[in-house]
């Protein structure tokens, strides 16, 4: 059976209250609340969902293990957040909502296609950057709250949406895609303010980019010595989650694994940091 289609509330709105009003609008489709996202309505058999009330005002198309993820970060109202992998924009929506008027939100990628196509959605980001964070990052800010990196990475935690992807990758890639996981992990950890956040994630279920990128993290002080301006040395430490879902999820681990099979999402990997400044 193909997965459902994923539609992600705003905090503020009343899941039982639209799915009464999608179910309603959609008869013959099969709407229901997700399993393990708050904000997470499951959809099969409605056609084309733009068509329902709310798209793109009170809900986004949007998978609900890619909901988590964003939520992992804990963002709250009034804080400075940055989504540094954030592509197209999905996760930059739930991040936004979360911070609200009084915060701001930042986003940066590699591919300025993409951060066209986020600035087109109008998803209330305030500056976005063309950064390669494995060459230098002296455009944007050092005083973050909270970072998000969902990372580039082999995508095996989305065969089910994308088996093709199985006859792409091969042992190669994996030790390239780590590398590069762990210098983005710790060029944006430099963008941190002291004692903030960071969480890493992947949509991958493969060790290689899950526990062991954790692991060259927490081994090493990082810092952007690539930058024409050297960024502040930082260390990163295991820290608990912030959002209730996840910590609940996590029940006190410091890392997560969703897949298929137990929580009905994509398989991804989400990792919580402290950062600490290290002064010399």
């Amino acid at each position: 059976m193909p997965p459902p289609i994923g539609l992600c509330l705003r905090a503020s709105e009343d899941r039982d209250a639209w799915l009464a009003r999608l179910r309603e609008a959609a008869p013959s489709a099969q709407i229901e609340p997700g399993a393990v996202s708050p904000r997470a309505i499951l959809v099969r058999g409605a056609g084309d969902v733009r068509r329902l009330p709310g798209a793109g005002s009170a809900w986004i198309v949007q998978e609900e293990g890619s909901q988590l993820v964003a939520m992992a970060a804990g963002a709250r109202p009034g804080e400075r957040v940055l989504d540094a992998c954030a592509g197209h924009g999905n996760k930059s929506w739930v991040l936004a909502d979360d911070v609200g008027q009084a915060g701001t939100l930042d986003a940066t990628d590699l591919s300025t296609m993409k951060l066209e196509d986020l600035h087109r959605a109008g998803h209330r980001v305030q500056q976005v950057w063309a950064v390669d964070w494995t060459a230098g990052s002296d455009e944007v800010p050092r005083e973050y709250d909270r970072a998000l990196v969902d990372a580039p990475c082999s995508g095996t935690g989305t065969l089910r949406r994308r088996p093709e992807i199985a006859l792409r990758r091969t042992p190669e890639d994996l030790a390239r895609l780590a590398a590069l996981l762990v210098a983005i992990g710790r060029g944006v950890a430099g963008h941190l303010r002291d004692g903030r956040r960071l969480v890493f994630s992947v949509c991958s279920v493969l060790r290689e980019e899950a526990e062991d990128v954790v692991a060259a993290l927490l081994a090493e002080p990082a810092s952007a010595a690539t930058d024409a301006v050297a960024s502040p040395v930082v260390r990163l430490s295991p820290a608990p989650f912030e959002s209730e879902p996840l910590a609940t999820l996590a029940a006190g681990a410091t890392s997560l694994r969703l897949l298929p099979h137990v929580h009905g999402t994509d398989g991804y990997f989400v990792a919580c940091f402290e950062v600490r400044r290290i002064v010399n």
